[in-house]
């Protein structure tokens, strides 16, 4: 006969709690309400403006037109970007450069530059900042329509919309200032030309709180340790963590590393601030651990 032998597992209850990354939108446009975040420039051959044919998302869609040589059209952001309490800040849009070019060779560029002095002064965004996929952006500093590993670009007339390409800058150098411009710059030298300059989901946004998970672990006395691992400071450089009534660290910054906080109990809203930009910071609701969450099993 066997004995009969009752067991209580007293289970340790994890719960994951996965904290997305914060972003702050600085800049947006998809073009669905025409072009009104923008000004084309007086000297331009043809005019950036919106087009239904072409879009990656929504309705329109901007397009500068390749219709004449020797062209040198642009269109720039109206208002200046305020930078000055950004810290890890992202450049993106789509766009299909459907611009001559041959081999390493640009007849027609696509190019974005910046202005740090309000549009006094420009310059080609550097391929330090690049993040893409572009061929020969490092030496050119631009698009046409042999960037990319696809020879339908340069063999079609018309764009195809599987050729949409997302572009992504990293604007961390220009951070802290406040009078920034970005501008989209379209030239044709003096011989053929092509289809033109698409873009849509033009896209800056500060992606300033770090990436972190909160773990709570279940004792058998019903309270709960809860573990931090931040594993992307996403370039936030002062962090503490507030439980929304006393801070749990001393307040002197935190690092990519798992902090551990013991025997808490309960519900609260635990927050990972940001004090240099509280717009950055991260809060989730962390509950009290109850009888459910001790498992009782008996067993022979």
């Amino acid at each position: 006969m066997i004995e009969h032998l009752i067991k209580y597992i007293i289970g340790l209850l994890l719960v994951l709690v996965i904290i997305p990354s914060n972003a702050q939108v600085i800049f947006s446009d998809d073009f669905e309400s025409g072009i009104g975040q923008w000004d084309n420039d007086a000297d331009n051959t043809s005019d950036f403006q919106t087009n239904t044919v072409h879009k990656y998302s929504g309705t329109y869609a901007l397009r500068c037109l390749n219709s004449s040589n020797n062209a040198d059209n642009i269109i720039t952001i109206s208002n200046s970007l305020d930078l000055s309490t950004s810290s890890n800040v992202i450049f993106s849009f789509y766009h299909i450069a459907k611009t001559e070019g041959t081999g390493s060779s640009f007849y027609d560029p696509c190019s974005v530059e910046i202005s740090e002095d309000d549009g006094t002064n420009w310059t080609p965004i550097p391929n330090s900042a690049y993040k893409g996929t572009a061929a020969y952006y490092s030496s050119k500093l631009g698009f046409c329509d042999n960037s990319y590993d696809d020879p339908n670009w340069e063999g079609n007339i018309t764009p195809q919309e599987e050729w949409w390409v997302r572009e992504e800058f990293s604007l961390n150098a220009y951070t802290g200032q406040s009078d920034i411009k970005i501008r989209f710059r379209s030239e044709t030298d003096p011989s053929s030309t092509e289809y033109g300059w698409l873009i849509d989901d033009v896209l800056i946004e500060n992606e300033c709180s770090p990436i972190a998970t909160f773990t709570k672990i279940c004792n058998d006395n019903l309270t709960y340790d809860l573990e931090l691992n931040i594993t992307d400071l996403k370039g936030a450089t002062s962090l503490r963590i507030n439980n929304g009534t006393a801070d749990l660290t001393d307040g002197t910054g935190l690092t990519a590393q798992t902090y551990t906080f013991n025997n808490l109990d309960g519900d609260e809203t635990y927050s990972l601030i940001d004090e240099a930009n509280a717009a950055c910071s991260l809060d989730t609701l962390i509950e009290d651990c109850s009888l459910c969450d001790v498992i009782d099993t008996s067993f022979s």
